[in-house]
């Protein structure tokens, strides 16, 4: 396998023509994660508030900025505010006006949502599994690992780990290393389609057929907020509401 996983101290990526490039760490007298520089020369800044917490996350490139996340949080530690770029959003202003929600008495499951008019109700099995959603009906196995809906198809292996996808009846199979880190990528006749290189969590991916590096770049809760290429060009840019949707 051309690419490896090792601990996030100097992490090293090797192509297949044997060229290294490394991510660079660098913490803080207080042991905190300070700064990265990825694999294509962008870097990564962190921000904490007094109670370690983290507040502030700006990911650039050589050409400037490209996201900047500031966090005002609330006694509790959760996001009172998020400004993302220099304009501060409060998290209900990103949900869409044109939705409604309803919850069971307990509160802690969703019972009916209108989105843009159209009703959406959601029903659960005795064990608080999802088990339809409109028309889509969901399966789980006796884990509660996800098994199915629609026309997706999923299977595990015995420590959990998701190990084939058949999505459009479409395969996909994957590797992952003795700390459930996903490595490879497969299609149904094990060509490798996708490397992926893990540090202090997901760091980069490498396109098997092009051996083209891409490095992500995440928010403060962990969602993939863009995608750069060994240039340090854009090439993807996601965006979530407060449920964690593209």
């Amino acid at each position: 396998m051309p690419f490896g996983y090792c601990d996030l101290r100097a992490q090293p990526h090797r192509n297949r023509n044997n060229l290294i490039k490394t991510a660079i760490p660098i913490y803080d007298a207080a042991g905190r994660l300070d700064s990265v520089t990825q694999f294509n020369g962008t870097t990564t800044d962190y921000d904490y508030d007094q109670a370690d917490r983290l507040t502030g996350i700006r990911h650039a490139t050589a050409a400037g900025l490209l996201v900047d996340y500031d966090d005002q949080l609330d006694a509790n530690g959760n996001r009172a505010i998020v400004t993302i770029d220099n304009e501060p959003i409060l998290p209900t202003q990103l949900i869409d006006a044109t939705q409604s929600q309803t919850y069971n008495p307990t509160k802690n499951r969703l019972t009916s949502a209108t989105i843009d008019g159209q009703p959406i109700a959601f029903s659960y099995d005795n064990e608080g599994q999802l088990q339809t959603k409109g028309n889509t009906t969901f399966t789980f196995d006796a884990a509660h690992r996800l098994t199915g809906y629609a026309d997706k198809q999923f299977f595990y292996d015995g420590v959990g780990n998701r190990i084939k996808a058949i999505r459009n009846g479409v395969t996909s199979k994957y590797v992952y290393d003795a700390a459930g880190n996903l490595l490879v990528e497969a299609d149904q006749s094990d060509a490798i389609k996708r490397y992926y290189i893990h540090g202090l969590g997901l760091m980069a991916m490498v396109d098997a057929q092009t051996n083209q590096l891409y490095v992500y770049h995440f928010d403060g809760t962990g969602h993939t907020v863009a995608m750069t290429d060994a240039d340090q060009a854009i090439v993807n840019r996601y965006a979530y509401d407060p449920y964690g949707r593209v």
